[in-house]
């Protein structure tokens, strides 16, 4: 027999599976060689390299070995054709998800970073930001803490339905009133950032403009502290507040273990 053929072992070798998966695959019938000796030993030809090839593919995107097999035991060019497209369209649909929790996990890593950089530090600045899109929950002003925590839950729920998680957290909503009369707990809605506008009836676009930033560490029910400053820090330079409070968390328990440590930022549209 002239060298055109493998032995179970160099084919294994040169497709980088291993030898016994060559063996099984034979055994039930998906794939088998194109050649057996008098003493049944396998050998393969070099021609079915892409055939084993395109087989591992469908492996690994997740098609059964059962699919594999009842492909492989009805096949004609129609339906190799029909079965890769609709494979294909499988791929494009995992890529698409794929690309989103790659964006999400960088949008997380991009506010982590942040808030390393700003560990130690309280500062008060102000910042010119664009326009964010946020979905809104309902209004929170006038409910009952068990209504409160239902519309939580449904807001919550709201988001994963329409899969608008995008690697940022829940923010809050305090109104130019109640910041106005020092009420920082009084939260009128939950948030969430997305990263594009989209049609949706809870889509809130906050303003473009100047806001006067301050990160507040350690527990929430202690932001009151943070407020305080930012807001004498606000008429001492003798900006005006003409919008409601932001409160995007930073570094919360996704990151951080202490509570003393969590990181707020609370940011409040001002003008001159």
């Amino acid at each position: 027999m002239e060298k055109q053929y493998f032995t179970t072992g160099e084919f294994a070798k040169l497709c980088g599976i291993s030898k016994q998966t060559l063996i099984f695959y034979d055994k039930i019938g998906i794939f088998s060689p194109e050649y057996k000796d008098k003493n049944n030993y396998r050998y393969y030809s070099v021609y079915q390299y892409d055939t084993l090839d395109i087989l591992q593919s469908l492996r690994e995107i997740g098609m059964s070995l059962e699919e594999i097999k009842e492909y492989i035991q009805n096949r004609t060019p129609q339906l190799c054709v029909k079965m890769l497209k609709e494979e294909e369209k499988k791929i494009r649909e995992k890529i698409k998800k794929l690309r989103k929790i790659s964006s999400k996990m960088q949008n997380r890593i991009n506010i982590t970073v942040e808030g390393i950089s700003k560990m130690n530090s309280e500062e008060i600045y102000i910042s010119k930001k664009s326009e964010e899109y946020l979905v809104l929950s309902s209004d929170l002003s006038n409910m009952s803490n068990g209504d409160f925590m239902m519309e939580l839950i449904d807001f919550t729920n709201y988001c994963k339905a329409k899969n608008l998680y995008q690697g940022y957290e829940l923010g809050v909503i305090v109104s130019n009133e109640n910041l106005k009369n020092g009420d920082y707990l009084s939260i009128s809605s939950f948030y969430l950032k997305i990263d594009k506008k989209i049609k949706d009836k809870r889509l809130y676009i906050k303003p473009e403009g100047m806001y006067a930033c301050i990160k507040h560490i350690g527990k929430y029910e202690n932001s009151y502290k943070s407020y305080e400053k930012l807001k004498k820090y606000i008429y001492e330079n003798e900006y005006k507040i003409i919008g409601n409070s932001y409160e995007e968390s930073i570094l919360d328990f996704f990151c951080e273990s202490n509570e003393d440590n969590y990181m707020t930022e609370i940011s409040i549209q001002v003008s001159r």
